[in-house]
């Protein structure tokens, strides 16, 4: 005789399979860690002032200058939450097929929870060169203004177009970023190091760019076998999840406290099930279902802190 699927017996199946999902969830660190700051938010939109760029201290004299610090902002709504189905037959609770392996489904459903980081990252990092963003011009763009109220003049770039990883075009797009100019038209003074963000694809040229000492790379400053002198400039990560975009860079200044990217969460992961026989899913279906949901929503915040490169 098989399992009797009581409400007692399905509870307990799905409480340890919740356990196992929740603890692999809080194993999982997502790929993008690091280079985004993750914001509760309990309302129905967060705000987020963009003040990195902007800060500058200047000699006090006569009436102090006072910035709104939401002058500029950007503001996010939560929408609907992201969620994944499963669903168990009343027959397989009961013969014991295969049970165990709902373990393996639980810690599989528990990395996509927490990945979801990572997805949202990639759609908007996919999305940054046709989003609009405050100053005017898109997220990624090659003419953002250095002060969009013009105070300084001139423009500066994110964006890098026909562009292929290679120590000559790692040396420019570095060299691009660390001469940006924040909007008080002072050095951006990045901290910490750069991060050189890379698909799988592009490991290889990554890893021989940043990670080798000595280098005979055609466009290394130093070649013939000498020091490299892009070795060590910026810490490389590889990303899988890039792998729809299999020729585009990015550099990041990821040691700053203010990130590129923001993700908001409205909803821990939370995992439902219908256990009681009683059901209308058991008593019409003859199966128990389950539901894995996560509220979040991303924002591109600050372009500043990051530049593009595509092939």
């Amino acid at each position: 005789m098989g399992l009797q699927a009581t409400a007692v017996t399905v509870n307990a199946l799905f409480t340890n399979a919740r356990d196992v999902l929740l603890n692999r969830y809080n194993e999982y660190v997502p790929q993008f860690e690091g280079i985004y700051s993750l914001e509760p938010s309990t309302g129905v939109r967060n705000a987020y002032p963009v003040i990195a760029a902007s800060a500058a201290m200047s000699r006090l004299s006569g009436a102090p200058e006072y910035k709104d610090l939401f002058l500029k902002a950007l503001f996010v709504e939560n929408g609907d939450p992201w969620a994944e189905f499963m669903s168990i037959k009343r027959r397989d609770v009961e013969l014991q097929a295969s049970m165990s392996y709902l373990t393996t489904i639980a810690k599989t459903y528990g990395v996509a929870a927490k990945a979801l980081v990572d997805d949202l990252i990639v759609t908007g990092l996919q999305a940054g060169a046709t989003t609009a963003w405050i100053d005017g011009v898109n997220f990624f763009a090659t003419n953002h203004p250095n002060s969009p109220n013009g105070l300084v003049a001139g423009t500066w770039s994110n964006l890098h177009t026909g562009t292929a990883l290679t120590p000559a075009n790692f040396e420019t797009v570095l060299e691009n970023m660390m001469g940006r100019l924040g909007w008080n038209g002072r050095s951006m003074n990045f901290r910490g190091k750069i991060e050189l963000v890379v698909p799988w694809a592009l490991r290889s040229e990554g890893k021989r760019i940043v990670e080798q000492e000595k280098s005979s790379d055609p466009g290394v400053t130093t070649a013939g076998g000498n020091t490299n002198v892009n070795f060590g400039a910026a810490k490389l990560r590889i990303c899988q999840a890039l792998v729809s975009e299999a020729t585009t860079w990015y550099l990041v200044a990821a040691g700053e406290d203010v990130k590129p990217i923001v993700i908001q969460e409205w909803r821990p992961t939370e995992v439902a099930w219908q256990m009681n026989p009683d059901s209308d899913a058991v008593f019409e279906q003859e199966e128990f279902r389950a539901k894995v949901s996560r509220g979040l929503e991303y924002c591109l915040l600050d372009p500043h802190y990051i530049s593009k490169a595509v092939a």
